[in-house]
């Protein structure tokens, strides 16, 4: 879903890449560490390679409108590449767009990306499957399960408890106030439970758990981790033996093998430009999978059919707890419509992942894009329109045009916030484009749309500069982001 900015915080462009509660948005995050898989042998599978699917391969009008929604979004460069796929009266199919490089093939259903934060819904099944062995109850307090050097804060006298960290009910924030990284590139591999340990000494919880929606990775993180613990072993072994082996998920892994990184489609970050992938360590249970369309879909037909682990999808699928009159959660799943689709989104550094689960008409969608544009969202379900032969209303490409040099370097300059002088933007030109960087803040690239009107794909934000005077000097420009329009003029 999209990243949630507040309009007083402008591009407020964060690390974390998830969260938000718009229904029927759900949350999202990111990253990539080790699995080894247990016993069974983990080699990028078995299943046959399928290039992909001809839209004239039988199943139009639903390919066509794919086709339809997405090509254009490819085309102007909104994702290099995006591997569709969807469950539909028992049938998978599979529609690959764009290439998953420069020059290189176009995505099939054994393509590899980041899944980001569809990864809870992963550390939700896997609390189902505990609690229906009896090995935890989800109303276990969290510090029940805890290490021995790990002390969880507690409320008055209320606890955090195991549903609460399933829920995002927790009082516990997005990210621990000790989390500094230093390759903002790979933001999670430097963060270690010695961290974890010192942080949770000494924060204090703001207000009851179990009483707020308010989206944390740390919260799903540590549940993984409490779950490891009671189970003795590590977060991604004990997910291979409950989980990806029992579905045949061969393919979806923390830590690829050299085959598996041969199809791994390489990420691209907001600005379009090439990026690396994430290893999020101890924060694996909340973002750090890697999967391929075909892995998913055997997912996804589990979550449908409930045949295998049946209980544990169950119970991950029963709401837990409202966020508003029409969407709930269950363990890390979102439940939007009034339960109509169940559905989680992810994005790292350089990708974007949808998968929406349509129970009553026995369908899913599931979209993987290794861009990392805030608008994956919006496409996927128009997808889910698409698939379920209702009426969809298409992105827009947003098209760019090319600026003269006299309009890009008039507008180059640095600029305050009218009403906080200390909030600068700093407008530079690299090449044929403009870039953009608010105070301690990322370098954003500006998409042009006119020789004033600019965009960010980022986040939904745009930008409109002055007209230039009769000397060709622009004043200012006008920010539109989050329904607000805060001015920027120019520092002489």
């Amino acid at each position: 879903m999209r990243i949630p900015v507040a309009p007083s915080l402008l591009f407020a462009l964060l690390v974390a890449c998830s969260g938000g509660t718009e229904a029927p948005n759900p949350p999202r995050d990111g990253g990539a560490s080790i699995q080894d898989g247990g016993e069974a042998p983990r080699d990028g599978g078995e299943a046959p390679r399928d290039g992909g699917v001809d839209v004239d391969a039988g199943f139009e009008p639903t390919a066509h409108a794919i086709v339809d929604i997405a090509q254009p979004m490819i085309d102007e460069g909104w994702y290099p590449s995006l591997s569709v796929a969807w469950l539909d009266d028992g049938e998978v199919h599979h529609l690959g767009l764009g290439t998953v490089g420069a020059g290189g093939p176009t995505p099939d259903a054994d393509t590899l990306y980041e899944i980001g934060s569809i990864t809870k819904t992963f550390t939700g099944t896997l609390l189902g499957d505990m609690a229906s062995r009896g090995e935890v109850m989800i109303t276990d307090t969290a510090q029940s399960a805890a290490w021995p050097s790990l002390t969880l804060p507690v409320f008055d006298t209320t606890e955090i408890r195991l549903v609460d960290l399933a829920t995002h009910f927790s009082a516990l924030p997005r990210l621990p106030d000790n989390f500094a990284p230093a390759d903002p590139a790979n933001p999670y591999v430097d963060y270690t439970r010695d961290d974890l340990d010192a942080f949770f000494a000494n924060h204090t919880l703001a207000r009851r758990p179990g009483q707020t929606f308010d989206y944390s990775n740390l919260g799903v993180a540590l549940l993984g981790q409490l779950l490891a613990n009671t189970a003795s072993t590590a977060y991604d072994q004990l997910l291979a033996e409950r989980v990806l082996d029992p579905l045949g998920m061969m393919d979806t892994t923390f830590d690829l093998d050299a085959e598996q990184q041969t199809r791994l489609a390489p990420g691209y970050d907001y600005n379009g430009e090439p990026t690396s992938n994430w290893d999020l360590g101890i924060f694996d249970p909340a973002g750090g999978l890697e999967s391929s369309a075909s892995d998913m879909m055997l997912y996804a037909r589990a979550y449908l059919d409930r045949t295998t682990l049946g209980d544990a999808m169950n119970l991950a699928t029963t709401a837990q707890a409202n966020i508003d009159a029409q969407t709930s959660v269950g363990l890390n799943w979102i439940l939007a419509n009034g339960g109509e689709l169940v559905l989680h989104d992810g994005a790292t550094g350089g990708y974007n992942a949808l998968l929406v689960l349509v129970p009553s008409e026995d369908r899913a969608v599931l979209v993987l894009a290794n861009g990392a544009s805030y608008r994956t969202n919006e496409l996927g379900f128009a997808i889910v329109q698409a698939v379920r032969g209702q009426a969809y209303v298409r992105p827009d490409p947003m098209p760019t045009v090319d600026v003269s040099d006299e309009a890009l370097d008039r507008n180059v300059g640095v600029y305050a916030l009218q009403g906080n002088a200390a909030l600068q933007a700093t407008v530079t030109r690299v090449g044929d484009a403009l870039w953009v960087q608010l105070t301690d803040q990322p370098n954003l690239k500006l998409f042009a749309t006119s020789d004033r009107d600019f965009y960010i794909r980022a986040v939904e934000a745009a930008l409109t500069f002055d007209a230039p005077d009769g000397a060709g000097e622009v004043a200012g420009f006008t920010l539109r982001q989050g329904g607000g329009t805060p001015r920027f003029d120019r520092i002489p």
